[in-house]
């Protein structure tokens, strides 16, 4: 086996582990879409995404969350959401019954601090982007991407970040 085809094996591996709580999230008529990761925080389950994405959505018919196990997905009528001013993340709550449907297995996050991504560690990033979702009519058909990364021992300034 070669390093190339090891590589594909590790990745797919990973990239079906993190489809247990990778999700799509779109308006009510699939014109606008993005991903996010369900996490569970002292018992309430929510979607953790960009908040580029959630101010980017009119949610006032609802969002269509969709699973790799249910492909349909449900469709959550006005949902709570939040996000921060400052940083690029953004919560959508799920109620249990949706959350059930879904059948996700959600990651359970205690605290995200800016030690979890320290100089020198690695962080990895699995999503949907929109430039390579196939949409056939009303049906998303999302293409995953998998990202890895080492997070560089220098701290840019923001000042050198370009879009997000």
């Amino acid at each position: 086996m070669t390093e190339e085809s090891i590589n594909d094996v590790l990745l797919n591996t990973m990239a079906q582990s993190m489809m247990a709580y990778a999700i799509l999230v779109s308006n009510d008529t699939a014109s606008i879409y993005f991903s996010g990761t369900v996490i569970i925080h002292d018992g309430d389950a929510c979607i953790l995404t960009a908040k580029h994405c959630l101010k980017a959505i009119d949610i006032s018919n609802g969002l269509r969350i969709v699973s790799k196990s249910y492909s349909s997905g449900v469709l959550v009528p006005n949902p709570k959401h939040c996000y921060l001013e400052d940083v690029d993340l953004g919560l959508i709550y799920i109620p249990p019954a949706y959350l059930e449907r879904l059948n996700v297995s959600p990651r359970n996050i205690t605290r995200i601090n800016s030690n979890t991504a320290g100089p020198g560690k690695e962080v990895y990033f699995l999503g949907f982007p929109a430039s390579i979702v196939n949409v056939q009519g009303n049906v998303v058909h999302p293409t995953p991407l998998y990202y890895r990364s080492i997070v560089s021992e220098r701290c840019p300034s923001r000042e050198e970040f370009d879009g997000h």
